[in-house]
């Protein structure tokens, strides 16, 4: 018994200490972590106002539809929901931040995504053959689907 109780007091130091080192170095690693994972700031970019509006030559009714303005690189797309009389206006998402308005650039394609209706209609993607040109000033288009 005297051996086990020799061997318990040794385990129960080691185990001790262990625990002790750990919760010394708890704080070190907090802080560490802490200072690694600083959320990082962007600078968001300078957006334009772009309102418009959505003409169908077939009377298709785009309602509830989106439009989104989609740079040659992808990137900062601009995008508005279509209403009731054809109008929108643009917002762009930056870093989980929405931005009134589209950034400047040339050759943006538009593509107007329809929504599934209750007719079980739509939920297709219109692409639209002219390309628009956002300039540093306040934009407004009219675009036109045949």
């Amino acid at each position: 018994m005297h051996k086990n109780g020799a061997l318990m007091k040794i385990t129960t130091y080691c185990r001790t200490r262990r625990d002790l080192v750990a919760i010394s170095c708890l704080p070190a690693i907090v802080l560490l972590v802490a200072g690694c994972y600083r959320k990082p700031t962007y600078t968001p970019p300078e957006t334009y106002p772009v309102t418009g509006k959505v003409v169908s030559t077939s009377g298709k009714m785009l309602t509830g539809s989106l439009i989104k303005f989609v740079p040659p690189d992808g990137q900062l797309v601009g995008e508005g929901n279509i209403q009731a009389d054809g109008s929108f206006s643009l917002r762009t998402l930056f870093h989980e931040q929405w931005l009134e308005g589209a950034v400047e650039g040339a050759d943006c394609r538009v593509e107007i995504l329809v929504p599934l209706g209750a007719d079980r209609l739509g939920g297709q993607t219109i692409h639209v053959q002219q390309k628009y040109t956002i300039e540093a000033k306040e934009n407004n288009f009219t675009v036109t689907l045949e």
